[in-house]
């Protein structure tokens, strides 16, 4: 079985990442932690014609949209008008 949003929705994933103190200590962020950090998992067609594609990073509000499990994975889904912004490499922006 797969996902597939409807009208301008779009499907996240939280990212997992390690924050780093000063002093250079790692800490891994724990389950209670939310993040704004989330990789685009699935598109509904209507927005094909965006510049947003599966695999891209991207920053959401962490209370955007609803949560939901699905094969006991946890994923956030969300209208393409609450992504704040997209992540990209530095050599991908345009001057």
């Amino acid at each position: 079985m797969k996902i597939i949003p409807l009208n301008d929705s779009v499907i996240l994933k939280a990212k997992k990442e390690t924050e780093v103190q000063t002093g250079g200590i790692f800490i891994p962020q724990t389950s209670d932690i939310r993040t704004d950090t989330f990789s685009v998992v699935a598109i509904s067609d209507t927005l094909a014609e965006k510049e947003l594609k599966i695999g891209d990073k991207v920053l959401c509000s962490p209370i955007s949209g609803d949560e939901f499990k699905f094969n006991d994975e946890e994923y956030r889904i969300v209208s393409f008008d609450e992504l704040q912004a997209k992540l990209v490499e530095t050599d991908q922006i345009p001057d």
